[in-house]
């Protein structure tokens, strides 16, 4: 996810970010749209369309994500869906990404990718 956040260094919107996701199983690392840009290859499937300087947050979720975590989410969408999620995944760190920016109290402008 790209963050542009006018009023917070770029340690206290990390600071922000991990505050806001206690979901067991993940985990915010600072680093630059180029760095991510540039991990892969060199022409990325998915870039950030950002200067290579723009402040990134990368989501990581680990094994326990998916065994608490998602497995909570996929509970609680089934009671009001009678379908399986087309990117389950995807709309679970969707979800909490949402509640996390959404409590926020500081402007932002979010763009949120998935590898």
């Amino acid at each position: 996810m790209a963050l542009k956040m006018s009023n917070m260094s770029p340690q206290e919107i990390v600071f922000f970010l991990r505050s806001q996701f206690p979901p067991p199983g993940t985990e915010v690392y600072p680093t630059e749209a180029g760095w991510y840009n540039n991990f892969d290859s060199d022409k990325p499937r998915n870039p950030i369309q950002y200067s290579n300087h723009t402040l990134c947050a990368l989501m990581l979720m680990t094994p326990s994500f998916f065994n608490s975590t998602f497995i909570a989410y996929l509970r609680e969408y089934f009671k009001s869906h009678q379908t399986f999620p087309e990117n389950p995944v995807e709309n679970c760190a969707d979800h909490f990404i949402t509640q996390a920016l959404d409590a926020s109290p500081f402007k932002y402008k979010m763009l949120i990718k998935t590898d």
